[in-house]
């Protein structure tokens, strides 16, 4: 039951922070996001999909070596939103996996490096919970 509820919950976080980035046309400053139209762009944002659906079923590990390849693909592209994402997730996912130290680093370097985005609030948020806040 509670494993249920997990799933769940994680899914629709997934879900939520994957339509907050595919809504993000804009940069901070209102100027449009310079999106690549390589074929890298294109296969890092398939696979940051696929990396949620990884996470949703539990497997941290795989997600892990999925994302960390295309964070700077999409800093690249300048798709600031879903390189937090990005990141985020590995963040959560060395979390998950018991590796709290990698965890509150890379949950701060979503912090520092996109303090405005959804993102670095659940980095935030994530490092509250884990120092029991």
């Amino acid at each position: 039951m509670l494993r249920s509820w997990f799933i769940l919950t994680l899914s629709i976080i997934s879900l939520s922070m994957f339509f907050a980035g595919c809504a993000a046309s804009e940069n901070f400053d209102g100027s449009l996001l310079a999106k690549s139209s390589s074929a890298d762009y294109s296969a890092a944002v398939k696979e940051l999909d696929a990396s949620a659906a990884m996470i949703s079923r539990l497997e941290y590990t795989a997600a892990t070596e999925k994302l960390q390849p295309i964070v700077r693909t999409l800093q690249q592209a300048g798709d600031i939103p879903r390189a937090a994402e990005a990141e985020f997730w590995i963040a959560y996912c060395h979390e998950k996996t018991g590796q709290v130290n990698a965890a509150r680093t890379a949950y701060q370097n979503v912090i520092s490096h996109y303090p405005q985005t959804k993102s670095a609030k659940q980095a935030r948020e994530r490092l509250d919970i884990m120092s029991g806040r």
